[in-house]
């Protein structure tokens, strides 16, 4: 077994017992961990001398997952389990400097709006059905006037 999934076992166990994590993220680092062995068995193998992980393996990490088509926000996910574990492998003496890859930037979305014409015609379909509601309650029934219901159309 390489050494670094032995650390990762000893992280998990504490995080279970210690942590008292929920299954749910008892999964969710046991995905993560699946995916970064998968992608670190395709390395060719580190000399003695050389450091169990560097930031240089992270960096490489969240190329190859861009790379597979990853969306940069589940890139971020699988960084968080990874910090996480690189902050621990810290703690223990494992590594002599903290390793950490920040967040990548995300994409702002923008909800469409209405244009100025369907807001008009909302509102005025809202104030319409409200007099409409109002005089249900006096007259009995209504109907909505034939030139709201053809504006109404163009823009539903």
């Amino acid at each position: 077994m390489h050494p670094l999934n032995e650390y990762f076992d000893q992280f998990f166990r504490e995080r279970i017992y210690l942590h008292n994590i929920t299954p749910k993220t008892r999964e969710w680092y046991q995905n993560v961990w699946v995916v970064f062995a998968r992608w670190r068995s395709t390395l060719p193998p580190r000399d003695a001398m050389q450091p169990i992980i560097t930031h240089g393996d992270l960096q490489n990490f969240v190329v190859a997952l861009r790379e597979r088509g990853v969306k940069p926000v589940s890139c971020n996910c699988y960084m968080r389990g990874i910090n996480a574990f690189c902050g621990w492998l810290h703690q223990q003496g494992t590594i002599p400097a903290p390793i950490r890859i920040a967040p990548q930037r995300l994409e702002k979305r923008l909800l469409p709006t209405h244009d100025e014409r369907a807001l008009r015609v909302t509102v005025l379909y809202e104030l319409v059905a409200f007099g409409q509601i109002q005089l249900r309650k006096i007259v009995g029934h209504t109907k909505l006037p034939s030139f709201l219901e053809k504006e109404w159309k163009k823009v539903a």
